[in-house]
């Protein structure tokens, strides 16, 4: 007997069966990464964590295309080259896994110089390398898919339902909120989208988020209710009278208009004088409106605002939640109209 003629030890049937089981792993990891990308919150992955910011490099969408597509696709061909029979096949598998955990190298590599670590990216990653090892023991056994159309049915529903069963149990899932938020957005009237802000009046982020914000909510009159929680941080030394001046100034009817004159005036002026300047320019009686500043009720207010943000996870300024999507650091005008786009056609 040649070479060629040997048989593979063991059961060819289940040994064939097996090298599915890194291509079905992957494409489940893939189709949720799909899940996650199409909406404005995940629901598999967790709000701001790894994958999230790896979402937020030019890594998510090479060509504008999402990644979890290239998944998808690649390991659909690899499951194609399975149910091939032949050397050939056979070469083209390997050919497909050597390319596919070359691949999957390079994006861990790139979890790790950014120091963010996606699960799913993870899984669908590592899945390429143990693909590439089933692809070289596919070879070097001479592995082809059975004449029984049984283990082949069972290949094809293994890959199936690890496209179906995430994608349909994903279309259905709500996206990770705490309940701090949940409450607030309960509060907002029907058809009304809240946006809860973090925020501190001094933090150069916050002030540049509110001016990128400001004319996207004015494109949309009525469509959103802001709920600002005030977070001032130590290091700032007017970030706690501005709160104040905010917290007052929404009690009074005018927190709107006072988040706008806080934002654009020059730090060195959010003093207590200068806030209680602001409050007479915005109509407010200046002494209500400083009784408030010094009513031990304010400080409270703060201090809640603060112990919120802590409790919803917050680490850092400016944190935005719109809707159940949280936005947190000064992402940009363009980020924040898709975010509130994606957020308006759910909703609509």
């Amino acid at each position: 007997m040649t070479p060629t003629d040997e048989k593979p030890a063991g059961n060819p049937t289940l040994q064939w069966v097996l090298l599915f089981v890194p291509v079905v792993v992957a494409l489940a990891a893939s189709t949720m990464l799909l899940v996650d990308y199409s909406k404005p919150a995940p629901v598999f992955c967790s709000q701001m964590g790894g994958c999230e910011a790896i979402k937020a490099t030019a890594f998510a969408r090479p060509f504008g295309i999402p990644m979890p597509w290239f998944g998808l696709l690649g390991f659909a061909l690899v499951a194609g080259v399975l149910l091939a029979r032949g050397p050939r096949a056979r070469g083209l598998h390997l050919g497909l896994a050597v390319a596919g955990a070359l691949v999957g190298v390079f994006l861990l590599c790139v979890q790790l110089v950014l120091g963010h670590i996606c699960v799913y990216c993870t899984i669908t990653d590592v899945s390429a390398l143990v693909g590439l090892g089933a692809a070289w023991w596919r070879t070097k056994k001479e592995l082809d898919p059975p004449k029984s159309p049984a283990p082949i049915g069972l290949a094809l529903g293994l890959v199936a339902s690890s496209v179906a069963t995430p994608a349909v149990v994903g279309s259905r899932m709500e996206p990770k909120v705490p309940p701090e938020i949940l409450a607030e957005l309960k509060q907002s009237p029907p058809g009304q989208i809240t946006i809860v802000d973090f925020v501190d009046f001094q933090c150069p982020f916050c002030r540049q988020t509110h001016a990128d914000l400001k004319p996207i909510l004015e494109k949309h009159p009525g469509k959103f209710r802001v709920v600002r929680k005030e977070v001032p941080l130590s290091f700032h030394s007017h970030a706690r009278d501005a709160a104040r001046a905010e917290c007052c100034a929404e009690l009074l009817g005018r927190g709107d208009a006072m988040a706008d004159e806080l934002m654009a005036a020059p730090v060195e002026n959010l003093t207590p004088e200068g806030c209680v300047d602001l409050a007479v320019k915005l109509g407010l009686d200046r002494e209500t409106f400083a009784k408030c500043i010094i009513d031990p009720a304010t400080d409270k207010k703060i201090e809640d605002d603060r112990s919120t943000f802590n409790a919803t996870g917050g680490e850092g300024l400016p944190t935005l939640w719109i809707d159940t999507v949280k936005v947190e650091g000064a992402r940009g005008p363009q980020f924040l109209e898709e975010t509130i786009n994606a957020v308006l056609r759910t909703r609509s």
